[in-house]
């Protein structure tokens, strides 16, 4: 795929998850106004009807450039309504002009949501167009055939992945439960972590996530990994030089963050790439759009971090990990210091054999994978480059 055609798929993006925030804005805003409206020709007097509008227009959200325009003020509306009430200066005509005019706003904002959708509607028939211009031009019906090794590895694959495994969930909760639950330590440490845990996933849903900072180190991230193809580089790397392009794409992904839960994997799938290493064997990679796969690697990245700070500490607390090295009893301690001195390399007070061995697996084999920091830089699986801009020694 060219690059020119992933920048068109990411705008297609961009421009279809603007109209569906816009389509529901307009869904709740028409709703409440028609509520409002209706109201409103129930009353009577000229006066409660100015007054409902007004609460009413200050209660939507999308309303705010009326409520603070200069021009249109709705405090000095509001003072007058309250001072009709017992003065009779306040002519019902005006009062009926303030009605019309906040009427009039209201529809006002029906045709921005109805322009706005239009002009996106016109965008997205744009680029699906120029897409099949493109695929009219350059369709080719050739179809890569591939080694023998890499259909035996794609079925089994595709075994792995399309094949449930078969598991006890029952005997798996129970054996969590055993080994969480081990002794008085074991437990409170699982209670920190836990309760550590519920505080991140509450500070995730309230935060505002995405700006130029975070999707820089975002996109960085993805061009120093193996995830995403050339073309799709290209693009990233055109994203980091453009400051609008940065700021739509920051606001569509935060769009997405805050209706997470509404989130789901595109019914058709998701393509699969077949890339062929150095050493003869099959890697596969999802082919995902740059949006999703920004918002892919953002969660993942937080996540990560969190849980190796998280677990990290679970397994440095005291009572929980077993160590393999055994203490020296004091008697013997004196006895090694007589003979081999209290500050030589052979005292008991060095590090010794199991101190190395335990340094080396919290520095380098527990919890490798996982991120230490979110603006980490590193190589992917197996990439023994070493990019002098790199944070931490490659995977």
């Amino acid at each position: 795929m060219a690059s020119s055609d992933i920048l068109s798929q990411t705008l297609s993006s961009i421009t279809s998850i603007k109209l569906d925030e816009i389509s529901s804005q307009r869904a709740a805003f028409e709703a409440t106004k028609s509520d409002l409206l209706t109201v409103v020709n129930h009353e009577a007097d000229p006066r409660k009807k100015v007054q409902q509008l007004l609460e009413g227009i200050e209660h939507l959200d999308s309303m705010s450039n009326v409520k603070d325009s200069p021009i249109f003020c709705l405090k000095n509306i509001k003072q007058f309504i309250e001072q009709a009430h017992s003065d009779p200066s306040v002519s019902t005509k005006l009062q009926k002009d303030w009605q019309a005019q906040l009427e009039k706003a209201l529809d006002i904002q029906s045709l921005k949501f109805e322009y706005a959708s239009l002009y996106g509607r016109l965008v997205n028939e744009w680029l699906s167009v120029s897409e099949d211009n493109d695929a009219s031009d350059g369709g080719s019906d050739f179809e890569p055939v591939g080694r023998k090794e890499m259909h035996e590895q794609r079925a089994k694959w595709e075994e792995y992945v399309f094949k449930p495994c078969e598991t006890d969930e029952a005997a798996i909760h129970l054996y969590l439960d055993k080994l969480f639950n081990a002794n008085k330590a074991v437990r409170f440490a699982f209670d920190t972590l836990w309760h550590s845990t519920v505080r991140f996933e509450k500070e995730m849903a309230s935060a505002v996530h995405f700006d130029d900072t975070s999707l820089k180190w975002v996109i960085e991230g993805l061009l120093r990994s193996d995830l995403v193809t050339d073309e799709k580089r290209k693009v990233l790397k055109d994203f980091l030089n453009n400051k609008v392009v940065l700021g739509e794409v920051a606001d569509v992904l935060n769009m997405r963050m805050s209706s997470l839960d509404k989130w789901h994997w595109d019914p058709a799938g998701s393509q699969v790439e077949i890339r062929r290493q150095l050493n003869g064997r099959y890697r596969f990679y999802h082919d995902e759009d740059l949006l999703q796969a920004i918002l892919l690697r953002y969660i993942g990245v937080k996540w990560s971090v969190h849980f190796k700070s998280v677990l990290t500490e679970f397994q440095s607390s005291e009572g929980v990990w077993k160590s393999s090295s055994q203490s020296v009893p004091l008697a013997d301690q004196k006895r090694r210091d007589y003979f081999l001195g209290p500050k030589g390399m052979y005292s008991a007070s060095a590090e010794g054999v199991e101190g190395i061995r335990r340094r080396h697996f919290e520095g380098e084999i527990f919890l490798e994978q996982l991120a230490e920091e979110i603006d980490e830089r590193r190589g992917g699986y197996g990439d023994d480059s070493v990019d002098e801009r790199d944070t931490r020694k490659s995977s």
